[in-house]
């Protein structure tokens, strides 16, 4: 059987009886919930009893429990939902050093061969690719098999519509649009998604309440950063700071980005002079021709000479921090502060431009 998309699969189980066996491959996390809770919603109303799932762990030794429950009959309830996790014997990438010992994918093999039909057993696999050369995945691919990885940026808005739906949480287009452009995974943005529920007491989510919560993805801060540098908003930067090394950007790596973008505004500032459109600019900068256009923007105002001095800036602080004669994040303050003043400065009407002072033990 090929693998079903994941709403079509959900959708189906109200159509047709359960099946003994169904397979969740994927890393979103999310969705393999949300097709569980729909197995076990759909299993109850068959029975006429609630029914709740048991999970066990095949990589932490469950399998044989996980069996013992598939093939026993529950003393409480007259069907059971048996969902085995962390099956890395069916990947075709798994992390290093899981528990993968043949005889329990043999044993898990030999069930799938004769099913126990009165229970459902839910397999999970959390990597986005089975190994096809494995007998397991023979075996669990002769049932039904449920594709849980992430979708692409359509299905990541469907899946998270219809997970709203599902839970009873009223989402406007606007807000959910924002929502996951911000949270670029299902999971994340169901995580959100509850979490704005809680906000808004219940409420329609729409899209200032997405604003106020839901944290910008790190590509926004580092533009933002980065944007309020080369546009002399000091305000903007040291409120961006904290943010953009929360997401894993040491000075170094900040350094790197201040010289691209202002080597990028140099180009367009002094090629653009020349006559030369964004692409000519772009193949001589070997940057992309939407990044030429916004630096072009960011340089209007702005003397090449400022640019230039700004880069020698840049590179005697991070000379002096690679010396020991700076401390990493105090040098990269004053060259932030630096660049805003002198760009600030450079788009001034009547304001001079004087040159740049070098970088001396920490003092500009």
């Amino acid at each position: 059987m090929t693998m079903l998309d994941w709403a079509k699969a959900k959708r189906a189980l109200g159509s047709q009886p359960l099946q003994a066996v169904y397979t969740c491959v994927g890393t979103e996390w999310m969705l393999v919930e949300a097709f569980v809770r729909a197995v076990a919603e759909q299993l109850s109303r068959e029975v006429g009893e609630p029914i709740q799932p048991v999970r066990f762990s095949f990589d932490d030794g469950g399998l044989d429990a996980a069996l013992l429950a598939c093939q026993s009959l529950s003393l409480f309830a007259a069907r059971q939902l048996v969902v085995l996790t962390q099956v890395s014997a069916a990947a075709a990438a798994r992390a290093a050093g899981g528990r993968n010992p043949s005889s329990d994918a043999e044993a898990l093999e030999r069930y799938l061969e004769q099913p126990q039909p009165e229970n459902v057993l839910i397999v999970c696999v959390p990597y986005d690719k089975l190994d096809e050369r494995r007998k397991l995945v023979k075996r669990l691919k002769a049932h039904v098999v449920v594709d849980c990885t992430p979708p692409k940026e359509a299905g990541v808005r469907a899946a998270v519509r219809q997970l709203a739906e599902d839970s009873g949480i009223r989402v406007d287009a606007d807000a959910l649009a924002e929502l996951c452009r911000r949270c670029p995974s299902v999971t994340q943005a169901a995580v959100e998604l509850d979490k704005l529920w809680t906000y808004t007491d219940g409420q329609t989510i729409e899209l200032p309440a997405v604003e106020a919560v839901t944290p910008l993805p790190v590509e926004d801060n580092v533009f933002h950063w980065m944007d309020g540098v080369v546009t002399g908003d000091a305000a903007r930067v040291f409120r961006s700071l904290a943010d953009v090394q929360r997401a894993g950007h040491d000075p170094f790596s900040l350094y790197g980005l201040l010289v691209r973008q202002l080597r990028l505004m140099w180009y367009a500032r002094t090629l653009g002079d020349q006559g030369a459109g964004p692409k000519d600019i772009a193949a001589a900068a070997r940057a992309h021709p939407y990044a030429v256009q916004v630096a072009a923007r960011q340089a209007q105002g702005v003397a090449p000479r400022v640019l230039e001095d700004l880069l020698t800036v840049v590179a005697d602080a991070e000379f002096a921090v690679k010396s020991g004669q700076a401390d990493p994040l105090h040098a990269l303050e004053r060259v932030l502060a630096t660049c805003a003043l002198r760009l600030r400065r450079s788009r001034g009407p009547g304001r001079a431009v004087g040159g740049a002072r070098p970088f001396v033990d920490g003092r500009l």
